[in-house]
Formats: C-alpha cells, structure tokens, sequence
C-alpha cells in the first residue's frame, strides 16, 4: 500500500468535516427568519421562499456527504485489512494511530509513549513502508 493509499481515509474525512460545515452554513441560511429591511425604501413584489431557493443545494450536498462517508468506510476496511497483516505490534500501533485515528505524528508518539518523538515514529512508518514487507513498495 503506497503512502497515498493509506492517506485516503485521512482526506475523505476532511472533505466530509468540511461538507458538513457547508451544509450547516447553506440550512441556516435557509431556515432562519429573516429580518425586514427598514432601509425606508418602497419594497418590491418579489415573493420568495428561501428553504425551497435552497433545498436543491442541500439535497445535493447531503447526498454527496453520503456518497464521501461510504466511500470512507471502504477505504478504512481496507487500511485495516493492510494494518493488521503488519506483523509487528509497535509499527501496527503506528499505523491505526495515523493513518486510521488520522492523528498527528506528535499525536502517535505521546500515544506510543517510550520517549519516542514525532520523527522517530514517522522515521519508523516510513522505513516499513519503503521496506515492502507487506505488499508493494511504499516509499511515494
């Protein structure tokens, strides 16, 4: 499994944290009362219902926010399928920390605990990963 590869659920879950922001956003904007304007100016005929102006956008974003944790959770079972073929327990640890929890190299070596840093995890991670012990040749 490249780098690339073990970073998919990572991205997947940024972009669907950042969908549903947008969805939050676009629902608010639609469902909340909006103020008269008292600018003092004759108002015109205009007749508008801000849900429906919306609910085309927010249909759309929901099903793709659907589409994206679907397609997250395929590339988790297949990030732990590839994790626990690592046959070592301390890499293995590294790995689920990273690439499924999506913590930050600091984040993994305070988990990890044992004096190790964000470098010598990330070192290790990637030496395995250029190693090719478990599957293709990982170093991109």
């Amino acid at each position: 499994m490249t780098l690339k590869e073990l970073s998919r659920v990572w991205y997947l879950r940024r972009e669907i944290e950042d969908n549903r922001a947008r969805l939050y956003e676009l629902e608010n904007r639609a469902y909340s009362p909006r103020s008269p304007g008292l600018s003092g100016m004759p108002h015109g005929a205009a007749v508008g219902d801000p849900v429906s102006s919306f609910a085309a956008e927010i249909a759309d974003l929901k099903a793709l926010i659907c589409e994206k944790q679907l397609a997250c959770v395929r590339e988790w079972f297949a990030l732990e399928l590839y994790i626990s073929a690592i046959p070592e327990s301390y890499t293995r640890l590294i790995f689920r920390f990273r690439f499924e929890d999506c913590l930050s190299w600091e984040q993994v070596a305070r988990k990890i605990g044992g004096g190790n840093t964000a470098d010598s995890v990330k070192k290790h991670a990637y030496r395995y990963l250029k190693s090719g012990k478990n599957g293709k040749n990982a170093e991109k």
